[in-house]
This record gives C-alpha cells, structure tokens and sequence, in this order.
C-alpha cells in the first residue's frame, strides 16, 4: 500500500505564490487580447486609452517578471524559517497550535 506524501507549509505557500502569479499572468494576458481586439476602432479618445492601457500592461508585464523570482525566493526563506523553528521547538509549535484551535473553536461556537 503505498503512503501518501505529507504536504509541508513551504510547498503550500510555494504553491499559492505560484498561483497569484499564474492569475496575474493570465490577467495581463486578458488585457492584452482586449487591446487587440479593439485595434481597428477609432476616435482619438479611444487612441488615448488604447495607448495608456498599453503602457500599463508593458510596465506591469517587466514588475511582474521581475517580483515573481523575488516573491517566491521570500516566501520559501519565511517557511524554511518557520520549519526549522517548529523543528527545534516542537512542544511549542504544538501548544501554539492548539491555543489558535481552541480561539478558533471559540468564536465558532459563538455563531
């Protein structure tokens, strides 16, 4: 029978870091086909907007590129950090843990 893989904090956390950066990726996208898609309309007001929302997806396209690298490394120091503190103070990472469960448990049954 084969055991199932426990999943860590980081691998979580690297995992939701991913994710936002996947969705913005796919916003920009969004908003690049837009761009294209009203390519043949005129008007100068509609040129204006054309041009500014071209120049906001170019400048959030290079943040996004070069945040991602810094997002994820930052993410992975904070849960490798968080590890090795629960690593080397297990009874505390436990007894932190069950008071959050027993707040939470609280304001559960209040509702």
């Amino acid at each position: 029978m084969a055991r199932k893989r426990k999943v860590t904090a980081s691998e979580l956390t690297q995992a939701s870091a991913e994710q936002l950066m996947d969705d913005l990726q796919t916003v920009l996208e969004d908003a690049e086909a837009l761009l294209s898609a009203t390519t043949g309309q005129a008007g100068e007001r509609i040129q204006q907007v054309r041009a500014r929302a071209e120049e906001t997806v170019r400048a959030v396209r290079d943040r996004l590129a070069s945040a991602q690298d810094e997002v994820t490394r930052r993410a992975r120091e904070a849960l490798d950090d968080a590890d090795e503190y629960v690593r080397e103070n297990p009874w505390q990472a436990m007894g932190i843990a069950a008071g959050v469960a027993f707040l939470v448990g609280l304001l559960a049954g209040r509702r």
